[in-house]
């Protein structure tokens, strides 16, 4: 009878430990389990920062290279000339070389006269400043 006594208790024995082993093994895959897929979610959060910057560099590059198609073209377009190629008469050929020749002054001119309007502007400020004594006057303190 002892003997069937001490059976049983070591045999519950041995299914309480085993069991005991079996869930502190189960909390230790759980606890892998959740670092792998943490590092999973890191690993997809840098892959999408990589693929957003790539297209944002992508769509950076686009833009300018299509602004610098834009500007070839209008390099081009300033560089086309009404009179080439066409034989009208002498009065037509005398009006079609003057719109070249007023084409091709228009942007310079143009920049020189805007250059020209800022030099005067500053130039008119200034002199209102000398004229009230306020010369040495920052920026910040002329704007209040």
């Amino acid at each position: 009878m002892i003997e069937l006594l001490t059976g049983s208790a070591f045999g519950l024995i041995g299914s309480v430990v085993t069991n005991l082993f079996g869930l502190f093994k189960q909390r230790q895959v759980d606890k892998q389990e959740v670092t792998l897929r943490r590092i999973d979610l890191e690993a997809m959060d840098k892959e999408y920062e990589f693929r957003d910057r790539s297209a944002t560099r992508e769509a950076e590059t686009a833009l300018t290279l299509s602004a610098d198609v834009l500007m070839k073209e209008s390099f081009g377009h300033d560089a086309a000339s009404y009179s080439k190629g066409v034989k009208p008469g002498a009065v037509g050929s005398f009006l079609l070389v003057l719109v070249d020749f007023i084409r091709g002054l228009t942007r310079s001119g143009l920049t020189i006269y805007l250059i020209w309007q800022v030099h005067a502007t500053r130039t008119e400020v200034q002199g209102v400043l000398d004229g009230i004594g306020a010369a040495a006057l920052d920026a910040g303190t002329a704007l209040s």
